[in-house]
């Protein structure tokens, strides 16, 4: 099992003196949505598992140290932490994407290695100036027991960057980017989830590639989440459609509906002579919107007088809790789960924020998917 870290630099909504542009957008808001970018490509793939270390919800920036021990703790793999750069403060024309490693680099041949399958991929999704891979003593270089970088994807005080930074559709080529580097370097492979998909070459639009794959701008759209369709670029990866196996009880017409597409889409992508005739365990092509996989959620039961929870930077043993739920007060509690840090360990989201709790089996606590 690979551990990614990802670190969204600072804090958003306040929480951070500066950090932000000429006209007050913050820093963290930025980076947030690439690190959520590069966490759901991830997921895609096989033997990954992934931590988030800043607050997810910008309202705090959590310490450096608080960062870089959550972690040390969890073991990862690589450390990656996305920041946007600044000069003055001023609007200017000064440009460009970096990333960074430990100094002195020679001394941290892993983390170099990770750079170097990250940048190059960075520098294109930005569309940006190459600044290069450079060397510093940041903390979270620093500190960290594992392969680092740290990327300024572009400048937030440039009258050029920001108008990259402000568009959905970069921030998210960009977070997928970034992704694809680390899975790169980690040798993952992606979940065989039955997606066929295409790397967009010099001289493609949306339009070219729905023709060649006999479907629609609007499934493509659909299917990859893209906010632009207009902006795609070089290296990208698109899902051009998605296999679904026929089960009992299905038809033509349910199948359509299922994946927001059409029966004659459906006919046409897979070449049927009778639409009425389709059997059970046929492999059939979609084009229309991968569903949305169930959501995983823990239920603590309403027998339990208290339910010990930690702080993220903490193990889970029983001297290190310094608060407790109380499933027995509201007849039991349902959390969704955030993520899997530790083995029986999952995280939540509470009135005091995210916070881990311990769910083996033997301790009445039931995961649910819905």
């Amino acid at each position: 099992m690979a551990k990614i870290v990802w670190d969204a630099g600072h804090g958003g909504n306040g929480s951070t003196p500066g950090r932000r542009t000429p006209d007050g957008e913050y820093e963290w808001n930025f980076s947030d949505k690439i690190v959520r970018a590069g966490m759901s490509f991830l997921n895609g793939y096989e033997n990954a598992q992934q931590l988030r270390v800043d607050d997810a919800t910008g309202k705090t920036n959590v310490s450096l140290s608080s960062r870089t021990n959550q972690a040390n703790s969890f073991n990862a793999d690589v450390f990656v932490s996305v920041h946007q750069n600044a000069f003055t403060g001023s609007w200017g024309t000064h440009s460009g994407t970096e990333t960074y490693v430990m100094t002195p680099a020679s001394n941290n041949p892993k983390s170099k290695a990770l750079a170097d399958k990250v940048h190059p991929k960075l520098v294109l999704a930005m569309g940006l100036n190459d600044r290069g891979i450079k060397a510093e003593n940041f903390h979270v270089l620093r500190e960290t027991k594992m392969p680092a970088i740290l990327a300024e994807c572009g400048f937030m005080d440039s009258t050029i960057d920001v108008k990259r930074m402000r568009s959905e559709a970069v921030l998210k080529s960009v977070g997928e980017a970034i992704a694809k580097g680390v899975a790169e370097y980690l040798g993952l492979k992606p979940k065989n989830e039955g997606v066929d998909t295409y790397t967009v070459q010099r001289g493609d639009t949306l339009s070219s590639i729905a023709r060649r794959f006999n479907t629609t701008v609007d499934a493509l759209v659909s299917l990859n989440e893209l906010s632009e369709p207009n902006l795609i670029y070089v290296g990208q990866t698109l899902k051009v459609s998605y296999t679904y196996t026929v089960q009992r009880g299905d038809t033509l017409s349910s199948i359509a509906r299922r994946f927001n597409t059409t029966v004659d889409a459906l006919v046409s992508l897979n070449g049927l002579s009778d639409p009425n005739l389709i059997y059970i365990g046929q492999t059939l092509k979609i084009s229309g919107s991968v569903p949305t996989p169930p959501k995983e959620y823990v239920q603590l039961p309403g027998s339990a007088a208290t339910w010990r929870t930690y702080k993220l930077d903490v193990q889970p043993i029983k001297k290190n809790s310094d608060w407790s739920l109380t499933p027995s007060a509201f007849g039991g509690l349902e959390y969704e789960i955030l993520g899997k840090p530790y083995p029986d360990v999952v995280t939540i989201n509470t009135s005091r924020g995210k916070r881990n709790i311990y769910v083996a089996a033997s301790t009445g606590a039931k995961i649910i998917k819905k």
